[in-house]
């Protein structure tokens, strides 16, 4: 099954400084997506057992599918994320950019 997610555009949105620290290094985008409906689906149906809306777990994928989902707790998580991210971006270098691999 195709996944219903363009995840690399979703990213620019939700999580713009990923791509300033990837600084142009190719990233194999169907890897991507495909992990993430992967994990995806893994999300929905552990909450659609537990009758449950989002929580915080250490998945970097719950939290984007949660944010997608408009759900504020995962929109402030990654809102913070991409703080800590700026700054981790602000202090790295070109040379230090080019060393970040997928």
């Amino acid at each position: 099954m195709a996944s219903p997610f363009n995840i690399q555009e979703k990213l620019k949105i939700y999580f713009p400084i990923l791509f300033e620290l990837l600084n142009n290094n190719k990233i194999d985008w169907k890897i991507v997506e495909k992990t993430f409906f992967k994990k995806y689906d893994q999300y929905q149906k552990k909450h659609k057992k537990n009758n449950s809306s989002f929580q915080i777990e250490a998945s970097f994928y719950s939290v984007i599918t949660a944010a997608i989902k408009k759900e504020k707790p995962a929109i402030m998580l990654l809102d913070y994320i991409q703080k800590l991210f700026e700054e981790l971006a602000n202090s790295l270098d070109g040379d230090e950019k080019r060393e970040i691999k997928t």
